[in-house]
């Protein structure tokens, strides 16, 4: 599959705000018990 390169830019973008959520969540997760 073929992309632009604004494209993958905005690819790139949405997967590492993805990872990032993830990441949050993990973080926050223990916090939001209590």
């Amino acid at each position: 599959m073929k992309m632009d390169k604004h494209e993958l830019e905005t690819f790139k973008i949405e997967q590492m705000e993805k990872d990032f959520q993830a990441f949050g969540k993990c973080l926050l997760g223990d916090d939001d018990d209590d």
